[in-house]
């Protein structure tokens, strides 16, 4: 299991650089870790601290 977060998914700090790289204008987090009381903003602080472009944060049944 460990591994397979290791290898198939990001850190939010590595997807806030990506985005940055790609310059990309909104990023889409999906497919995060539970967070209490659906409280994202860590990972969302994470992403900024690389990429000042807007974060949304996909929930479940959450339309794009």
């Amino acid at each position: 299991m460990i591994r397979h977060h290791i290898e198939e998914h990001l850190l939010p700090e590595d997807l806030g650089k990506m985005a940055a790289r790609a310059n990309v204008k909104t990023v889409v987090m999906t497919h995060t870790q539970p967070s209490p009381n659906n409280d994202y903003s860590r990972y969302v602080n994470e992403v900024k601290k690389h990429y000042s472009g807007q974060i949304l944060v996909a929930k479940d049944l959450v339309e794009f």
